[in-house]
């Protein structure tokens, strides 16, 4: 890719993924949901009978300082899908996504919008 594009790619996607971020985050302190840590605590708090705190329920993973909905990491890669695509004209990309968390985990798309949707229902 010539340098006049590849500097044009990296801007517009470096704006879409900021406008994103105050997006997600304005989102998320207006809806202000809670995560599954602090549910399962405080279950019994609220109007639906069918739940049940449990105050020894753990995460097996961190949970994050910033309520849960929405999903950045679809928010993230939706926007980032969608430049990539309308820069590169194509969603035929092949790429492997590593967890810095779980190192010998990967997970291989052979284009933009599998990903998408795969960050899409993460929290399913």
């Amino acid at each position: 890719m010539p340098l006049e594009d590849t500097v044009q790619l990296f801007a517009t996607l470096n704006v879409a993924l900021f406008d994103t971020a105050v997006a997600c985050w304005d989102a998320r302190y207006f809806y202000n949901f809670w995560r599954p840590a602090t549910a399962m605590a405080r279950a019994g708090k609220h109007a639906n009978s069918d739940t049940e705190a449990d105050v020894n329920w753990t995460s097996l993973l961190t949970t994050p300082a910033h309520p849960e909905y929405v999903s950045g990491h679809s928010a993230f890669s939706s926007a980032a899908a969608t430049v990539l695509t309308e820069c590169l004209g194509t969603d035929a990309v092949t790429f492997i996504v590593r967890s810095d968390t779980l190192p010998k985990e990967q997970r291989k798309f052979t284009s933009l919008q599998a990903c998408v949707e795969e960050r899409g229902t993460s929290r399913v």
